[in-house]
């Protein structure tokens, strides 16, 4: 009962916020990295959380379903990187006192990599996921 009456995005939000705060003590660099490099860059993970109850819904039937599936899964592993290079150059900025411009180099080729690999294994197996979920639904996608 207490985990049906949490809404489905506060889950996707403490998934970021867990998942940055074990990575951050594990990297060594401290707490004080924590607000903006952790919190809010890897908290943009849960933009892929929201976006999965719309990319789950459509059926992959069509060449037009294909398309827009794969574009929100796509355009959500874009939005996502956008944010994590956006909070990661300014805490270098605050935290490192880097440049604006030398933090967006620094952080750009990483991140942009990382989000390529991660956009490419998703959009391999986003019709395993699609099957797994049409299978096994959870109230959050069948609302």
């Amino acid at each position: 009962a207490f985990c049906s009456s949490i809404p489905a995005w506060a889950w996707f939000i403490a998934g970021g916020i867990v998942y940055g705060l074990i990575t951050c003590l594990f990297d060594g660099y401290g707490l004080i990295c924590y607000p903006l490099e952790y919190f809010v860059a890897f908290g943009a993970i849960c933009i892929l959380g929201v976006a999965s109850k719309y990319i789950n819904g459509i059926k992959l039937d069509s060449f037009k379903n294909i398309c827009i599936s794969y574009g929100l899964l796509i355009a959500s592993i874009v939005l996502a990187t956008f944010v994590r290079i956006f909070a990661a150059s300014i805490d270098s900025v605050l935290i490192w006192k880097y440049t604006f411009g030398a933090a967006l180099a620094y952080n750009i080729p990483y991140v942009s990599l990382s989000s390529i690999f991660v956009c490419v294994i998703m959009c391999f197996l986003l019709p395993v996921v699609k099957k797994l979920n049409n299978m096994m639904p959870t109230s959050y996608l069948s609302k």
